[in-house]
C-alpha cells in the first residue's frame, strides 16, 4: 500500500507510467507461506496462532498455565496444569528501535501466541515482562531463546544458538533439523495496524522452530520444504 499510496493521490492526473507501475504490482503476487504446523488439516500436528493487541495478552497468557479437556475429574472435566519451557522470539520496529511483537510457542498447549505490545507504555511494557518470566518460573521452565532477548532477565531465558564462531543464524541452525524457513518477513513492518497471514507464520515459526531445535518434533521435519503458492493482486 506505501508503494501505491503516490498514484492514488494523484486522481486524474495519474500518468501511463503509473498504470504500469500497478500493473507490475498486480502481476508481482503476493508470497504467503503454507508452513504445514499451522494449517488445521495437520490434525495433531496443528499448533493455533493467536494474535493479541496490548493488554489483551494477558488474558491468553492464562491458557499457558491450564488446560482443559474431558475427563473424569471434576465432574467430567479434567484440569490439566502444562509444565516446562516456553519458545519465545521477539520482532522490533526500527525506526524508533522499540519492541513491537513477543512470540510465545507452547508446545503442551500446541498454540503460539503473538502478542503485540508496541502500543504499550513504559508500565505495560514492565508488565508484560512481569507476567511472562513469572510464568515460566510457575512452570519451572525457562524461555529457550535464540541469541540473547535482552527483554528478558538471562537467569530466565536458556540460549540455544550454538556458542561458535561465527555465530549461525536461525535459518541455518533449522535447515540442521530438516525444517527449511522462509526469510522474507524480515524486513516487515511490525509495526501495521493489522498483521498479514504471512507475517503471522512468520512470527509464529520463529518461535515454533526453537521446539524442533531443541529435541522436540514438528511437522515440518517429515513433510516436503516449505511450500510456496502465489495469491494474485486484483485492483
Amino acid at each position: 500500500m506505501d508503494t501505491l499510496e503516490p498514484i492514488l493521490l494523484r486522481g486524474d492526473q495519474v500518468r501511463l507510467e503509473d498504470v504500469e507501475e500497478l500493473e507490475m504490482l498486480r502481476q508481482s503476487a503476493i508470497r504467503k507461506l503454507e508452513y504445514p504446523s499451522f494449517n488445521p488439516k495437520s490434525g495433531d500436528g496443528y499448533y493455533d496462532i493467536v494474535v493479541a493487541k496490548g493488554h489483551d495478552g494477558f488474558g491468553y497468557l492464562k491458557k499457558f498455565r491450564t488446560r482443559v479437556h474431558n475427563g473424569r475429574d471434576n465432574g467430567g472435566v479434567k484440569v490439566e496444569y502444562p509444565k516446562g519451557d516456553l519458545y519465545v522470539d521477539t520482532e522490533s520496529i526500527m525506526t524508533p528501535n522499540r519492541l513491537a511483537l513477543i512470540s510465545i510457542c507452547c508446545p503442551r498447549a500446541k498454540s503460539v501466541l503473538l502478542w503485540r505490545v508496541r502500543e504499550m507504555s513504559r508500565e505495560g511494557l514492565t508488565a508484560v515482562w512481569q507476567s511472562i518470566e513469572e510464568l515460566v518460573a510457575w512452570r519451572g521452565g525457562k524461555l529457550v531463546v535464540f541469541g540473547p532477548e535482552h527483554f528478558f532477565t538471562k537467569d530466565s531465558t536458556h540460549n540455544i544458538q550454538p556458542n561458535v564462531h561465527p555465530m549461525p543464524a536461525l535459518i541455518d541452525v533449522a535447515k540442521n533439523h530438516r525444517v527449511i524457513l522462509d526469510k522474507s518477513d524480515t524486513l516487515s513492518d511490525w509495526g501495521v495496524f493489522k498483521l498479514r497471514r504471512d507475517q503471522e507464520e512468520y512470527a509464529a515459526m520463529d518461535a515454533l522452530v526453537l521446539y524442533a531445535i531443541d529435541g522436540g518434533r514438528i511437522v515440518e521435519q517429515s513433510e516436503r520444504p516449505l511450500r510456496k503458492f502465489l495469491l494474485t493482486v486484483t485492483l
